[in-house]
This record gives structure tokens, C-alpha cells and sequence, in this order.
């Protein structure tokens, strides 16, 4: 019926400035004890595709993609696909609460062959580089949408490979 569980209410939902809580959804969620137990982009294969290699671009302009490139190499014995996820951290001293780390960009690169290797790009839009402002009008939801200046951290591939180019 729509109705949230009585162990669960509205207040639980939102930021509270007063609690020092930064956010909502998984990208401020901030716990060294507590690990995924599926990551973005595993799960089972009948073939093992790792990361060999990736670069990046290594300055950007505030409205143009961060291009990233990605080898892959299947080290299995059969032809696989493989979902390589890109993510994106931005500087926590930023003006504005930022996300600790969020998903930038993904791809699947398709029937990489049995002890072969596979290169893609995956482009990264300025949207990932940027916050929501808050005000006293409204600190959940801001006002205004900034492009934040600084330095980024990109780490490609899941819990298995992580590269940071």
C-alpha cells in the first residue's frame, strides 16, 4: 500500500544537517567495515577478463567529457564479455558536500576471445564532476547545480582490478 515499516520513518530518508549525515543513496555511504558483496559489474563467468591497461585524459576543461581508455585481457579459456565500471572521486574539501566516490561511466565490451585482448573508451560526462549546492531555503535539495573545480580521482574496473590510471 505505499506505507513505509514502522521501524522506518520519514526522518530517516533525508540529510540532516544537525546529524552530520552528507546525503542520501549509496554514494555517501561511508563504512571501512561494511563491503558489497556483489560489485558493480561482477558476478559469474565462465572465463576471467582482467584489466592490463588504462589511461585517462590527463587535464580537462569544465565543460568537455573525461575520456578514459581501458585493455582488457582474457586470461580464461573461453570467449567472454566483460563490464568494465569507471568511478569517479572528487576532492572532499570541495565548497559543497560531493559524493565520496559515484559511478562515472560503465561499458560491456563483447566476446573478448580466450587469451585474447580488448580496448574501449568510455567518456565521462562533466555532470560527475559536479554538486548541488545547498541553501538555507532548502538544504535537501539546493538550489543550484556547480561544476567543481580541483582534482578528481578516476578508479576503473571492480573489486577484483581496481586501476587508477
Amino acid at each position: 500500500n505505499g506505507d513505509l515499516p514502522p521501524d522506518l520513518g520519514y526522518q530517516n530518508l533525508y540529510p540532516d544537517p544537525s546529524t552530520n549525515f552528507s546525503g542520501i543513496t549509496y554514494r555517501y555511504y561511508n563504512s571501512s567495515s561494511a563491503t558489497p558483496d556483489i560489485w558493480f559489474g561482477e558476478g559469474e563467468s565462465y572465463s576471467n577478463v582482467i584489466i592490463i591497461e588504462s589511461s585517462a585524459d590527463a587535464t580537462v576543461t569544465a565543460c568537455n567529457d573525461t575520456r578514459v581508455w581501458v585493455t582488457v585481457q582474457n586470461v580464461g579459456g573461453m570467449a567472454s564479455d566483460v563490464v568494465v565500471p569507471v568511478y569517479v572521486q572528487q576532492a572532499q574539501d570541495a565548497s559543497a558536500p560531493v559524493p565520496i566516490m559515484r559511478l562515472g561511466a560503465f561499458t560491456r565490451i563483447k566476446n573478448v576471445p580466450a587469451g585474447g585482448t580488448a580496448k574501449a573508451m568510455l567518456s565521462i560526462p562533466p555532470k560527475f564532476r559536479s554538486t548541488v549546492k545547498p541553501s538555507a531555503s532548502d538544504p535537501i535539495l539546493g538550489t543550484s547545480v556547480k561544476l567543481m573545480p580541483g582534482q578528481i580521482t578516476l578508479y576503473v574496473g571492480g573489486k577484483r582490478n581496481p586501476r587508477n590510471p
